[in-house]
């Protein structure tokens, strides 16, 4: 036996229960919801980076070269910009840092150098920033075959670089795609 006080709202519970049981015609389509995205959209930019366009910072840590690129406000503002450099047979993410020892040397890092990269509406900047404003080290990076690429990052052919677009980094992100892997990002996103 239930106390008193609960009988009625036991009694209510039953009545709505029943009522709520009876299907009635089903009612006309409401209007259509806002156009949405099914999926983000993904571009790709190919060049050649040339250190000997870079100009150099004022503190010499710092030499960058501007690209003008059409980006769409959308990829400044919700999406995002990944940049590979072709090294060794494969595409390879960028920012990436290495060291480098000075030859005749004990071995030891002498400086490192990092080799990155920077967006907004209309340009691309790819930069590389030394730990050490010295010529010397500068002229040893135009020069150092092996230094990111095979030829190096001075090559008089320019390092091929490819910058992938996308318009919608949140929808990407749904898809849990490792953008370090160039490879993976073109299977993916059907790219070349």
């Amino acid at each position: 036996m239930l106390p008193r006080h609960l009988s009625p709202l036991v009694l209510l519970a039953a009545v709505m229960l029943a009522a709520g049981c009876d299907e009635g015609p089903v009612g006309p389509q409401g209007p259509p919801g806002p156009p949405g995205r099914s999926e983000t959209a993904v571009y790709t930019e190919n060049f050649r980076f040339y250190l000997s366009d870079a100009e150099r910072s004022e503190d010499g840590f710092t030499t960058a070269v501007p690209y003008e690129l059409d980006l769409p406000p959308s990829i400044a503002d919700d999406g995002a910009v990944f940049l590979y450099y072709r090294a060794y047979g494969t595409w390879t993410a960028a920012p990436t840092t290495v060291g480098v020892e000075a030859p005749n040397d004990p071995p030891r890092v002498d400086y490192t150098v990092t080799l990155g990269y920077g967006y907004d509406v209309d340009f691309l900047e790819v930069y590389l920033e030394a730990s050490s404003a010295d010529q010397a080290v500068w002229d040893a990076i135009a020069e150092t075959q092996g230094l990111f690429t095979e030829a190096g990052i001075g090559d008089p052919d320019g390092v091929r670089m490819k910058a992938v677009l996308l318009e919608d980094l949140a929808a990407a992100a749904k898809r849990s795609v490792d953008f370090s892997d160039y490879e993976e990002v073109a299977r993916v996103y059907d790219l070349e």
